[in-house]
């Protein structure tokens, strides 16, 4: 990044959050899980934003689960504000991003850059790709994730989201049903 620094300094005044928790079974106290949520930055323009922000966010999980619990499996969820379609979608599903991924590109010529990027995860969606986990004025689309390790957890149900005619009862996200813009 200090190649970088209007890059680093448009990253840092973005808000991001990430919570990581170890959680260990009361019974069987070598079984552990390590679930982390976050919430990425929402600009429909911050793609490369959100690229960086989950690939530090990876990285520190990383170092929670090879450093202190080693061989535990992930569970990654939260807010990515970013549809299958994105370069965030992608490299959290696929492990990378190549440093000529469209994502990379912005519209302003001082935050444009570029680089490869790798996890050591082998994650996948636990809900596939829903039509949309978002519902506002304007748009929708899928931006919530629950992502799994994919070696070692498997899906064994997953709560129905509310119907189209459910959601759009009150024209969008929050409603009087749901009181948020996100299900």
């Amino acid at each position: 990044m200090a190649t970088c620094p209007q890059v680093e300094e448009s990253l840092l005044k973005r808000s991001s959050a990430l919570q990581v928790s170890v959680l260990q079974s009361q019974n069987d106290s070598s079984r552990k899980i390590c679930v982390a949520n976050t919430h990425l930055f929402w600009h429909p323009k911050g793609e490369n934003i959100r690229l960086i922000q989950v690939a530090i966010a990876l990285s520190h999980i990383k170092h929670v689960i090879n450093d202190m619990y080693p061989a535990t499996p992930l569970i990654l969820c939260g807010d990515f504000n970013a549809t299958p379609s994105t370069g965030t979608y992608t490299f959290v599903n696929s492990g990378s991003i190549t440093e000529d991924h469209e994502s990379w590109d912005s519209e302003v010529k001082e935050q444009r850059f570029a680089m490869s990027l790798t996890h050591q995860f082998s994650l996948k969606s636990a809900c596939g790709e829903p039509a949309y986990t978002n519902y506002v004025g304007g748009f929708h689309g899928c931006l919530d994730y629950v992502f799994i390790d994919a070696n070692v957890l498997e899906v064994e149900q997953v709560i129905p989201l509310p119907s189209h005619e459910e959601v759009t009862t009150h024209q969008a996200l929050p409603s009087v049903s749901h009181p948020s813009d996100h299900i």
